[in-house]
């Protein structure tokens, strides 16, 4: 299989368990060592972000993909994806386009997201 295409299928693997809140499939595609800058600017780690996933004030209940763009690399790949989502937190909805980087990592046959931020645009 080519990089693209299981990137293509990772990236979608992420989308859905982020709709779904689904910790277990996100633990498998987040690396250990991830580092992630939030709209905030502070730099979220994985237990951070499954925690964030975890809490009942937070759920995302769309993200809709406008455009992606990719590099890959043998071992890596970096992608760029501006995406309409709309979350829900401590009661809150709230709509935004945000540009998500992604670096994606071959671990074996395994992809995991080691690094990345997000923009609201």
């Amino acid at each position: 299989m080519s990089n693209e295409f299981d990137i293509s299928k990772v990236e979608e693997r992420l989308r859905i368990a982020q709709l779904k809140g689904d910790i277990d499939e996100l633990s498998l595609l987040l690396d250990d060592s991830l580092s992630f800058t939030a709209l905030d600017g502070t730099l979220v780690s994985k237990v951070d972000d499954l925690n964030l996933h975890k809490s009942p004030n937070f759920s995302i209940t769309k993200m809709n993909v406008i455009n992606r763009w990719s590099q890959y690399f043998e071992y890596a790949a970096v992608l760029s994806t501006l995406i309409n989502v709309t979350s829900i937190i401590d009661g809150i909805t709230i709509n935004q386009r945000i540009r998500y980087i992604r670096i994606w990592y071959r671990f074996g046959d395994d992809w995991r997201v080691v690094s990345g931020s997000m923009k609201a645009l």
